[in-house]
C-alpha cells in the first residue's frame, strides 16, 4: 500500500497530501526517529482533519495489520506491509495516555519560542504500544491517585523516567538517577538549543534564528507550563519536583524491539499551515529535507 499520490488521484487544490520519500530527501538529523515525510497541507477548514483521518483509518497498522496490539504488527505477522504512524502526544493531565496527534505547533513557533527545539520534536523513546488505541480506561477516571497510594502518579512517573532516560545524573550517585520529589542538580541540567538544526527562515525572508540556548532537565521533553488544579488537591507536589509534556514519532529502538523494519513505516503530520501564508513552515521543511540538508 502507499500514501495517496495528489498527482494521481486529483486531490482539490485547497487541501493536498504531500509525500516526500525519505530515500532521496533526507533530514539533517533523524534524532534515530522515523520523522515526518507525509504532510497534509492546506489553509484551515479545507478538510485537512477529514484527510488526516482518510489516512490514519487506511493506513494505521492495526488496519493494515488486523491486529489491535502493537506485537500484530511486525514484519513476520503483518507479511511485511507498509503502515503510517503520526506522532503520539502526552499531556501533564493524562500522561500515561498518549493521544494519536493530528498537528503541532513545532512548524509555527520552532525559531521563535525556546520551548520549541528540534530534538523535542523527535520526542523520548516510547514502546510502540503507546501507539495502539486508547481504551476505555484511559478515558476513565478510576485511575486517578490516591494520596494514601505508596506509589502515586505512576502515569507521570512514567513520563519522566522515558524523559530522562538519556540524561543520567552522575551526580545522584549509584544509578544516575534523581528522585521524582528531589530537584536536579545543577550540573546534571541539560543544554537546550532552539536553534540546533534550524535552516533559518524564522520570518518571511533568510533570518537567522536567534534564540539563546538554556539549562533544561531534558532535551526531548518540555516542562509543563503549569500543574492542574486536579494534580495540586492530590498534593502532586510533594511526590515529583517536575512535569513533563512530549510529543513523540516513533523510534527505532521501539520498532527494532517489535521486530519491524524501519522502511516499513512512514509517519505523518496533519498540520495544514505549513504550505500556507506565512511560507517560513515551508521553506523550512525544504531546506531540512533537500540532500543537503
Amino acid at each position: 500500500r502507499t500514501t495517496p499520490d495528489p498527482r494521481r488521484s486529483g486531490a482539490s487544490r485547497e487541501t493536498t497530501t504531500y509525500r516526500h520519500s525519505s530515500m532521496d530527501s533526507p533530514y539533517k538529523d533523524g534524532l534515530g526517529r522515523v520523522m515526518p515525510t507525509v504532510f497534509v497541507a492546506g489553509p484551515a477548514k479545507s478538510g485537512s482533519t477529514f484527510l488526516w483521518e482518510c489516512l490514519h483509518q487506511s493506513f494505521h497498522p492495526q488496519h493494515v495489520c488486523g491486529r489491535d496490539d502493537a506485537a500484530g504488527w511486525s514484519d513476520t505477522l503483518c507479511q511485511h506491509r507498509r503502515f503510517l504512524l503520526p506522532a503520539v502526544a502526552a499531556d501533564v493531565a493524562q500522561p500515561a495516555c498518549p493521544r494519536l496527534q493530528k498537528e503541532s505547533a513545532f512548524w509555527r513557533w520552532w525559531g521563535r519560542r525556546p520551548s520549541y527545539t528540534w530534538a523535542r520534536y523527535g520526542g523520548p523513546r516510547l514502546p510502540l504500544s503507546s501507539w495502539e488505541a486508547r481504551r476505555g480506561a484511559c478515558k476513565s477516571k478510576r485511575g486517578r491517585p490516591r494520596p494514601d497510594d505508596s506509589r502515586p502518579f505512576p502515569g507521570h512517573r512514567a513520563l519522566e523516567v522515558a524523559c530522562l532516560q538519556d540524561e543520567a545524573c552522575p551526580a545522584a550517585g549509584e544509578g544516575g538517577r534523581v528522585g521524582y520529589a528531589s530537584p536536579l542538580p545543577p550540573s546534571c541540567q541539560r543544554a537546550c538549543t532552539p536553534c540546533e538544526h534550524h535552516p533559518g527562515w524564522v520570518d518571511n525572508s533568510p533570518s537567522p534564528c536567534s534564540v539563546s540556548p538554556y539549562r533544561c532537565a531534558s532535551r526531548v521533553c518540555a516542562e509543563a507550563p503549569y500543574v492542574p488544579k486536579a494534580l495540586r488537591r492530590l498534593n502532586f507536589s510533594a511526590h515529583h519536583r517536575r512535569a513533563f509534556t512530549a510529543t513523540a514519532f516513533p523510534s527505532h529502538a521501539a520498532l527494532e524491539a517489535a521486530s519491524i523494519s524501519t522502511s516499513r513505516v512512514a509517519a505523518v503530520e496533519g498540520n495544514p499551515g505549513i504550505f500556507q501564508t506565512p511560507p517560513r513552515h515551508a521553506r523550512a521543511i525544504e531546506a531540512l529535507t533537500t540532500p543537503a540538508g
